[in-house]
């Protein structure tokens, strides 16, 4: 589990994560490339058979393992307080590199949930934060509807009590 460094008093209201969806052609790809391995053992290669199948095996995590390392990981996390946003770098200067956003709840001024009929059918889609004179926008997260109704769950609850105008 991430260790989000949570404040004394705040709570976990929603997490959610970059959707795996969008690995899935390179995992098929992958999948495929073991299915052609798994059928060289059947054909009379003599010992050449079982060389291929290694190298076919081999090569089947190649796809996925490159989507994975080229794409941005973005996480998200609303709590009592704030939204917490959690990017990985992809950029070459600082690959690797965590960068971490905080919006607090006073600050924000709209959510906003952008999807294309892929990501619709898919149940995924972006999540854009606004403040003033900014944009934080989260690709290809699952459900992002879910965020967005918990982000305006906790406004109107901030607006009952007074907090948030």
């Amino acid at each position: 589990m991430v260790n989000w460094n949570l404040l004394p008093d705040e709570k976990k209201i929603h997490l959610t994560k970059m959707s795996r969806v969008v690995f899935l052609k390179a995992y098929l790809i992958s999948f495929a490339l073991i299915l052609i391995g798994g059928a060289l053992l059947f054909l009379p290669l003599g010992s050449l058979k079982y060389t291929a199948f290694v190298l076919f095996l081999g090569a089947s995590a190649i796809p996925a393992f490159l989507v994975e390392q080229k794409r941005k990981r973005e996480m998200v996390l609303i709590t009592t307080e704030r939204v917490l946003i959690r990017k990985k770098s992809n950029d070459p200067e600082y690959y690797g590199i965590i960068q971490e956003e905080t919006i607090l709840f006073n600050k924000l001024t709209n959510v906003q949930v952008r999807q294309t009929k892929k990501q619709r059918m898919l149940k995924m889609g972006d999540v854009i934060f606004k403040i003033p004179g900014e944009e934080h926008i989260i690709t290809d997260i699952h459900d992002p509807h879910a965020i967005e109704r918990a982000v305006y769950k906790i406004l109107n609850i901030e607006k009952q009590r007074g907090i948030i105008k």
